[in-house]
């Protein structure tokens, strides 16, 4: 393999046998002594004509290196900035739902007298049709009310139609992407809570306080679909915040959990919250203290 060179007194390019690397000879062209690079420290590459020495190969590698390193630093300082601030972009976008919802929930009460009940049931009892299939006319979604049947069930062959749609109003932006029609928002059903199941609760039952009062809960991975008549059930809730998913309030907003209550305010129920403080909040007429401890 012959070594490229250029005679550093005459600048003529030339090639000899590797065998000859580092002895010393007169240049071909100007007589001058030069020695074949090759075997020091001083060794030189031709590229199209340029002499570059491994010294400036070296220094391009550090200044590459240490520009690598800038931009990993920068990345790390911005990464958890960014992520907080979508979090709480989200986490907000996830409480305006719950506000609209809760206007909805009043101003239904206010045109009916009451809050709707948790279900309708058929005519054995056995939930038909859900709390958030009657609350459509005052979400502006009067059109899919009226398509929708209340002589089948909400999974019957004409309501999948409608049912099968995804309403976004009724869905957290932080829940990672399942079934388009779950819903992330709830009540919490029992005999002293916002629903008793098939009855409705009146304004005037609410002793504890409308601004102590949960109405809607919000539920990470619930795998209900929004349509369907099916909630939690107060007497099988631990009250943990993010205690787990599907069955108890949660969320994935890293601090908690949201909750709508009966003033139409939203707050954000943290981890690590008192259970028996949240049990307290989602009866109506318990009389305990509803007061966050500090």
């Amino acid at each position: 393999m012959p070594i490229h060179f250029t005679c550093p007194h005459c600048g003529v390019a030339a090639e000899v046998d590797q065998r000859f690397a580092g002895e010393t000879g007169p240049c071909a062209n100007c007589g001058k002594a030069i020695t074949i690079p090759g075997n020091g420290a001083d060794r030189s590459f031709v590229l199209r004509g340029r002499t570059v020495t491994t010294s400036l190969i070296v220094l391009s590698a550090a200044v590459l290196f240490v520009m690598l390193l800038v931009i990993v630093g920068a990345v790390a300082i911005w990464w958890p900035a960014a992520s907080s601030a979508r979090n709480a972009a989200l986490r907000a976008q996830c409480s305006n739902n719950l506000k609209q919802i809760a206007l909805a929930m009043i101003n239904y009460e206010v045109a009916n007298g009451s809050f709707p009940p948790a279900y309708l049931p058929d005519k054995h009892g056995k939930p038909m049709h859900s709390w958030r299939v009657l609350l459509l006319p005052y979400l502006e979604q009067q059109d899919l009310h009226d398509r929708y049947r209340f002589d089948e069930p909400w999974d019957g062959a004409n309501n999948r139609k409608i049912t099968d749609l995804a309403i976004g109003l009724y869905q957290c932006p932080s829940q990672p992407a399942g079934n388009g029609s779950d819903t992330n928002y709830v009540m919490i059903v029992g005999p002293h809570t916002i629903s008793k199941g098939a009855e409705s609760r009146k304004i005037t039952e609410i002793t504890d306080g409308l601004a102590n009062t949960i109405m809607i809960v919000e539920v990470a991975d619930s795998g209900i679909p929004w349509a369907e008549p099916r909630d939690l059930q107060f007497n099988r809730l631990s009250f943990k915040i993010n205690g787990a998913k599907c069955k108890e309030v949660s969320s994935y907003h890293p601090p908690g959990a949201n909750a709508a209550f009966c003033d139409g305010s939203v707050r954000l129920l943290k981890n690590g919250t008192n259970p028996q403080l949240v049990k307290a909040m989602a009866t109506i007429d318990g009389g305990e203290s509803a007061t966050e401890e500090k």
